[in-house]
């Protein structure tokens, strides 16, 4: 008597067919109508919505990550022809047309299967090192000894940038956002002033940038020793 694990299995492999689908050796199909093979340089870049401009997709570890390192049929549904990653609206519309060409239990809907985040779809990779049968980031190792550290990063333009001068660029946008929430903060309590009966304009006073910390080793008193 069949089972519907074997029913099932029958019914797959007909859709599949029926849809001209390759199936990967993982067994997870490759849709025709979004397949693509990207060339081993191809960078897959962002989009960003303010500035239209597109800039790569950093791992973890601050390097940028290829199309070709992505797993293929993940390849197909969240990256263009160009590499580039789609919108996550875009991606959620091809994902559900990935989860239909699935044969699902009489008691199974796809439509009510959970969208991962594109960013996070992309960056996957099997997890070889547990039995968990999951994913892991693509630049994970846990046999690389100690947290990676990364050398440099990459800015929107592709140029490499050292660590230290970006996370000085950082530690910078850090101190004006600081100072223009302490602004915004200033305004609110102006404006809850104005409400309460006070009608007399004040003017506001911008936040006094905070003076910088002092790196590397202490100043040294006048004779010439560290200071304690």
């Amino acid at each position: 008597m069949e089972t519907e694990v074997q029913r099932i299995a029958a019914a797959q492999q007909a859709r599949w067919q029926t849809l001209g689908v390759e199936p990967t050796p993982r067994g997870t199909p490759r849709l025709p109508q979004y397949r693509k093979d990207f060339d081993p340089e191809v960078v897959v870049t962002v989009r960003d919505e303010q500035t239209g401009e597109c800039a790569p997709f950093l791992l973890r570890s601050g390097r940028p990550l290829k199309a070709a390192e992505c797993l293929p049929e993940r390849a197909d549904l969240a990256l263009d022809e160009q590499g580039r990653m789609l919108p996550q609206a875009a991606f959620e519309q091809r994902y559900k047309v990935y989860l239909e060409s699935f044969v699902m239990p009489s008691d199974a809907n796809p439509h009510f299967e959970p969208v991962p985040r594109v960013e996070d779809y992309i960056n996957a990779k099997p997890d070889q090192w547990t039995a968990s049968r999951g994913y892991v980031e693509i630049d994970f190792d846990p046999t690389s000894g100690g947290e990676f550290v990364p050398k440099f990063y990459v800015d929107p333009q592709g140029n490499s940038v050292p660590v230290e001068e970006y996370e000085a660029d950082q530690a910078a946008k850090a101190e004006r956002d600081d100072r223009m929430e302490a602004l915004l903060l200033a305004l609110g309590e102006k404006v809850l002033s104005s409400d309460s009966g006070d009608q007399t304009i004040v003017p506001v006073e911008m936040p006094e940038k905070p003076a910088p910390r002092r790196r590397g080793r202490p100043p040294k008193n006048r004779d010439g020793d560290e200071a304690a």
